[in-house]
């Protein structure tokens, strides 16, 4: 079915990287059975013979193809005797003639060697033809005159395990609990990190805190004051990831939800990875009161030693835990029941100033489409690379077939022309120089227009 799995590192630079590779490059198209059937047909695939001593002996056209050489090979032989002037068996005359015979002999013996090959290439295309065929299902017969490019894929994490949970019975003590899940143990070393290293914004603006410590109870895990915040009094609440498994859309609702009763005018998401409809909730600013950030954990934070220590170094350019800026997007109703998507820029946020700036395009180095977004896999259906030298390669192979117009789009901030799918979303990711990516989610109406739109 051609169909593999890929395994990668996957840190967000590596998984950015990967994205564009398979997206910009050529790949193989192989001959269909049944191309109007499709792949389920199954490919054509390349044959051998499959040559062995009894489909030599038992083939009875190779005496017959020799008995039709032999006499005029004998005559050749014979002649080459004769200016020679000696007898000379027809297995002792050379391939290579002699420099020393003469020219008479020299020109019987290249029509002799001519003649002589004839028969030997003839026989072994009888044998070729006639042993029985093996078919190389490893070697799929390629078809030249067409350019495969990726399809759509998804990039997807393994997902998160639960053991279940048993109920003693019979009267017996409950055990003791712990007071950090398993799950959730490694708490206690993020926030030592977070202390140390601050978060990241755009344009390597640091929020440093002035003070950090363990917040108890509920889905907040640490509270802390700016050091260079607009307002020194702001408190800022930090609720972590599991460790293995994503920020999900219920813990930014009982995020958002306790921060507002808990008098917090921030709350920073920290994890290693966040689910779609996570990542959209944040986007989306529902809490007039709290702002939400999105924060992403350097995967290799939590290495340790043999001694349980950790391995990684804090250094002021760190950055452990970094936050990519909200991007500005607009999506425009075309003729047709067709619709655009255009980025404009990307709204950072200033920890200093406590500000929202817009900044340019140039801070992109990566976004993707998905024209029908199901709030659980993101999708591509669409993917643009600003940086032109990206596309090079299938410029090149797909050159005098390629309509320029569209092409050009691939390198721009302009999507290309798509209808409403069955959901009714439209979802952009978008990946900026530090491989760090965030997700915005657009709602169409039931009547196909953009949602909210009178």
């Amino acid at each position: 079915w051609g169909r593999r799995w890929i395994t990668i590192d996957t840190s967000r630079v590596a998984l950015a990287i990967a994205r564009q590779r398979l997206l910009t490059a050529m790949y193989p198209y192989y001959k269909l059975y049944d191309p109007e059937q499709g792949v389920s047909s199954g490919f054509v695939y390349k044959t051998v013979p499959h040559i062995t001593l009894k489909s030599i002996a038992q083939n009875p056209m190779i005496d017959v193809i020799y008995d039709r050489y032999q006499p005029q090979i004998e005559k050749l032989v014979k002649k080459i005797q004769g200016a020679l002037g000696k007898e000379i068996p027809e297995w002792e005359i050379p391939v290579d003639c002699p420099k020393d015979w003469p020219e008479e002999a020299k020109q019987y013996h290249k029509d002799w060697k001519h003649l002589t090959f004839k028969r030997r290439r003839e026989i072994n295309q009888e044998i070729e033809r006639s042993a029985p065929q093996e078919i190389l299902y490893d070697q799929p017969e390629i078809d030249r005159s067409v350019a495969r490019v990726s399809g759509p894929f998804t990039v997807e994490a393994i997902p998160p395990v639960f053991k279940e949970e048993t109920t003693p019975i019979g009267g017996e003590p409950q055990p003791e609990q712990s007071a950090e899940p398993e799950d959730y143990a490694h708490i206690s070393t993020l926030i030592d990190l977070l202390r140390k290293d601050g978060v990241t914004f755009p344009n390597n603006k640091k929020m440093k805190f002035e003070s950090l410590a363990a917040y108890s109870g509920g889905i907040i895990h640490a509270e802390g004051i700016p050091k260079n915040g607009a307002d020194n009094s702001e408190r800022v609440a930090v609720t972590f990831g599991p460790l293995h498994g994503p920020v999900t859309a219920r813990q930014v609702e009982d995020g958002l939800r306790e921060a507002n009763l808990a008098g917090f005018s921030s709350i920073i998401f920290c994890g290693f990875a966040f689910e779609g409809s996570a990542h959209a909730l944040i986007e989306q600013d529902i809490h007039p009161n709290v702002r939400a950030f999105l924060a992403h954990i350097r995967p290799d934070v939590i290495l340790t030693d043999a001694e349980g220590g950790s391995l990684l170094k804090t250094t002021a350019s760190s950055q452990l835990f970094t936050v990519f800026g909200e991007p500005d997007i607009e999506l425009k109703a075309l003729n047709n029941d067709e619709y655009q998507v255009e980025i404009k820029g990307v709204d950072v946020y200033d920890p200093v100033t406590g500000e929202v700036i817009s900044t340019s395009v140039n801070k992109i180095a990566a976004w993707f489409l998905d024209t029908d977004f199901d709030d659980r896999a993101f999708c591509i259906t669409q993917a643009f690379f600003p940086d032109k030298s990206a596309w090079k390669k299938i410029e090149r192979a797909l050159k005098g077939t390629l309509d320029e117009e569209k092409f050009e789009l691939l390198t721009g901030h302009k999507s290309l022309p798509f209808k409403a799918g069955k959901y009714k979303k439209v979802a952009v990711k978008v990946i900026d120089p530090r491989g760090n990516e965030v997700m915005k989610v657009i709602r169409l109406g039931k009547s196909g227009k953009i949602y909210g739109e009178k």
